[in-house]
């Protein structure tokens, strides 16, 4: 696929969940939204980048594509997509359930 046809599903995926408003999603251009997904809530490593970011996207067929070629990139650095959680809710909730970090997200999360 190409930059702008990830990057126009990216936006379409913020604006269907409701997690930003309108106007923060049309102020962002392409790079600007691809970086927000692919850059860590809470370090700020980059899965990918340059060369390898653009071989990602080439190669993907959709979003979901994208952001899995994005996690198993990120798995030969030690870093994945997400930091698990390193509390696990003690009232008994399973393990799928854990509590996230309060820490604000970055827009792609």
């Amino acid at each position: 696929m190409t930059k702008s046809e990830l990057a126009a599903q990216l936006r379409r995926r913020q604006l269907d969940r409701g997690l930003v408003p309108q106007w923060m999603v049309d102020m962002l251009d392409d790079d600007a939204i691809i970086d927000s997904y692919v850059t860590c809530a809470e370090c700020g490593v980059k899965q990918a980048e340059g060369a390898e970011l653009e071989r990602i996207i080439a190669e993907s067929h959709c979003a979901e594509d994208f952001f899995d070629r994005c996690n198993e990139a990120a798995k030969g650095r030690a870093h994945t997509f997400v930091h698990w959680p390193e509390e696990i809710d003690a009232n008994g909730a399973e393990e799928s359930e854990a509590k996230w970090p309060t820490k604000t997200p970055t827009l792609g999360t």
